[in-house]
């Protein structure tokens, strides 16, 4: 570097130098001299002076020698510090690019470079203020760098004319230059902060204010959406609701007037009649009748002016629990006539001559109590036995039928939804014909479908076998037939089409009753079943001739239907009233079995055993009855009812058939079955002989064996007659002769072999 300085030097003072002829310098001027010495001094103070501005440097004569000298002693002694002060000035240059025009020498290339790296870094970082940021401290940057980039040229353009000669005087340059570079510093970095902290707080206004801004749009959109939604919602949901109950008006509207012929119907609000409904209470583990008949609908759903959760109606095979969810149906649908459904059946029933109707009675009239469920989803059991999800057997009853398969996806999400949003009424009819899975003793409904109440029906004997807790029955209702069972009688009969006038119908229904009390069936009338056989058969006289037999043996063929709906016909019948059954055939040997049992409980020893018994008394009969599958069969057609014992301790079952009735009967045909056996002089005769007045009980039984075999009953009444000899013979005489002649043609001899 002192070899460039030294020619810098020599070309600053080249001009006067080669204007000076040769023999000038060889003359001693020592008053020239002093005054070159002087003028050199001068001009190096002036450059130290003005570091950081470039002076004006006026030429000077001097001769080549003279200047030459100067120029080495200054480079010898000055150029070692001037390196190390512009190499001190080179550190302090953190933030800015000195963008050197023109020639400089390497060690100001180096600082350029030096600059240049870190005057990018700074640049980097400026970004991250903003635009307005950076472009100002970019300025003052460039304002530093051109005047860094002024002072070097200054310094270059002295030294290139006179030369270095004096240390102190750079190093006073230096210092000057390095202050002014730290206040040049000091001042762009307290500008950055300005511009960093002023920037800062921008981005956090301006961020919070955009943010506040998405919010304000984001809740708009989403409130524009959710109302989108809900109006979406809201059309689906009623176009589900019209699509469904017009469902339920065409499956539900109509319902059979025969237990044995299924295809005969009749509408439903032309023969309904409200039932007898009462309502049971928790005494020490057993549910007993309190007395309370169930008059409306918000008895059946209201517990102390509470939702019931769960209700359950129980009833014997044909007492008309399906019958009523059906009309509860009907009647809700009704209520909802403005969702533009099919039109319902009228709810008054015509008379033959349509001059006159039927006014129904106010029974379960508060159909507003039904307004309070949008959704009423009517689920038979026996249709989804493996199923134990609510929600699946919906889905699987109602949404397949009233969906096609392309629509089915959306609509189980939409039942899902509205299950969760709407308050719901699930009816899930036949308990007792449900077999679930294991585990499961009721159908289980998802907790977040909280807002459905359910309501079920089913046979006493599955509320016991079940093992359901107390704590899931909120209401529990026992439904026992119709109130008025004439009334229904006669609606019946209209439905039948025969009589064209209503006096003709008046007269038929009056030959009806007669009929019902000659014959001792006015009991059997409150089941609508026994009802509706009991009135087909009488209106087909021509056929049946009113025997009770007959009757009887349509009762039994009715109730194994629903066990086993299987078909077949005797070729060479048992018995006259056996002749054209189709369902004691395949299911023979559980009649059989059915009919044992009947027998020896009804001539138990155990006379309070005889009616009302339990699990362990059947285990004791010689049967197979006991057997589970056999036990299931009954309980099953409905032949033989069970319900739970009054308990704390434990909990227990008691059975017994269906009617007593029905019980003597099976009775009086095993008797007729097993004449071979005599089972009057084996069982009855000791039976009597222990029990001195129960011939009296057994009226009914020696009626149907009449009916059944006249051989066996003319033994039993002789058993019957010697056993009464030693009390009252006379009394007995006239009793059983008054019940002898009348009731053999009643029960129809006609029907023995």
């Amino acid at each position: 570097m002192g070899s460039k300085l030294s020619k810098a030097a020599r070309e600053a003072t080249g001009k006067n130098a080669s204007s000076t002829k040769p023999g000038a310098m060889a003359r001693p001027h020592d008053q020239d001299s002093k005054m070159a010495d002087i003028k050199v001094n001068d001009i190096i103070s002036a450059a130290a002076r003005e570091a950081v501005a470039p002076p004006l440097v006026e030429e000077t004569e001097m001769t080549h020698t003279e200047a030459r000298d100067v120029i080495a002693e200054a480079t010898r002694d000055g150029i070692g510090e001037l390196l190390a002060k512009v190499q001190a000035i080179k550190n302090d240059f953190e933030l800015f690019e000195l963008n050197a025009k023109g020639s400089i020498d390497s060690g100001a290339i180096d600082v350029v470079n030096e600059l240049n790296v870190r005057t990018l870094k700074i640049m980097s970082d400026l970004e991250s203020v903003g635009i307005d940021g950076q472009m100002g401290i970019t300025s003052i940057a460039e304002d530093v760098r051109q005047e860094l980039g002024a002072n070097f040229i200054s310094i270059k353009e002295a030294l290139e004319r006179v030369g270095i000669d004096e240390r102190e005087g750079i190093t006073s340059i230096a210092e000057d230059v390095r202050r002014e570079l730290d206040a040049k510093f000091i001042s762009i970095k307290e500008a950055f902060e300005r511009v960093r902290i002023k920037a800062t707080y921008s981005i956090e206004c301006a961020t919070e204010s955009g943010v506040r801004k998405i919010e304000l749009v984001t809740e708009e959109n989403m409130r524009k959406i959710n109302a989108l939604n809900e109006k979406e919602y809201v059309h689906e949901r009623d176009e589900m609701l019209r699509t469904m109950m017009n469902h339920y008006a065409k499956t539900l509207s109509h319902v059979s007037t025969s237990p044995l012929n299924d295809w005969v119907q009749a509408c439903l609000d032309d023969i309904y009649m409200p039932p007898n409904v009462q309502l049971m209470k928790n005494d020490k583990g057993s549910f007993m009748k309190t007395g309370t008949q169930i008059t409306e609908y918000r008895s059946v759903f209201l517990t102390n002016g509470k939702p019931s959760r769960h209700t359950f109606i129980q009833g014997e095979a044909g007492s008309g629990k399906s019958t009523f969810l059906a009309k509860l149906v009907l009647d809700w649908c009704s209520t909802n006539s403005t969702k533009s459904v099919e039109p319902l059946p009228t709810a008054l029933t015509n008379s033959a001559d349509g001059d006159s109707t039927w006014i129904r009675t106010n029974f379960f009239k508060d159909l507003e109590t039904l307004i309070s469920y949008m959704f009423i989803f009517h689920v038979t059991l026996r249709d989804s036995v493996q199923e134990f999800e609510i929600s699946d057997m919906i889905k699987q009853q109602i949404i397949d039928t009233i969906y096609s398969t392309k629509d089915r996806a959306n609509a189980y999400n939409l039942l899902n939804e509205i299950m969760k949003r709407e308050r719901c009424l699930v009816l899930l009819d036949g308990l007792d014909e449900w077999t679930g899975t294991v585990g499961h003793n009721l159908p289980t409904l998802a907790v977040s479908l909280s807002q459905c109440d359910i309501l079920i029906t089913t046979r006493p004997w599955k509320m016991t076998q079940s093992n359901i807790p107390d704590s899931k029955i909120d209401t529990l209702l026992q439904l026992e037939g119709v109130n008025e069972p004439f009334d229904v009688s006669k609606r019946l009969l209209a439905c039948r089409g025969d009589y064209k006038e209503s006096r003709d119908l008046n007269s038929k229904q009056s030959e009806f009753e007669s009929y019902v009390f000659t014959n001792d069936l006015y009991e059997l009338l409150v089941s609508p079943m026994l009802l509706s056989l009991i009135v087909q058969s009488w209106a087909e006289g021509a056929e049946l001739k009113g025997s009770r037999c007959e009757i009887y043996i349509l009762l039994l063929e009715s109730l194994l239907k629903k066990a086993n709906s299987e078909t077949s016909e005797f070729q060479r019948p048992p018995f006259r009233c056996f002749t054209g059954t189709q369902y004691i055939k395949p299911n023979n040997e559980q009649v059989d079995c059915l009919a044992e049992a009947a027998f020896y409980l009804l001539f138990s020893d155990k006379r309070e055993n005889s009616l009302v018994f339990s699990i362990t008394e059947l285990t004791n009969l010689n049967s197979k009855f006991h057997e589970q599958e056999r036990l299931d069969f009954a309980l099953k057609s409905g032949i033989l009812s069970a319900t739970r014992k009054g308990s704390v301790l434990r909990s227990s079952s008691a059975f017994s058939f269906i009617h007593k009735s029905l019980q003597e009967f099976l009775a009086a045909y095993h008797i007729a079955r097993n004449t071979n056996i005599d089972l009057i002089d084996q069982v009855i005769a000791g039976y009597l002989h222990r029990h001195n007045d129960a011939y009296l009980d057994m009226s009914q039984v020696f009626i149907f064996l009449c009916g059944l075999d006249i051989m066996a009953a003319n033994k039993l009444s002789c058993i019957m007659d010697k056993r009464n000899n030693a009390r009252v013979k006379s009394g007995f005489d006239d009793q059983l002769c008054r019940i002898i002649p009348t009731r053999i043609q009643r029960s129809g001899c006609q029907c023995a072999n």
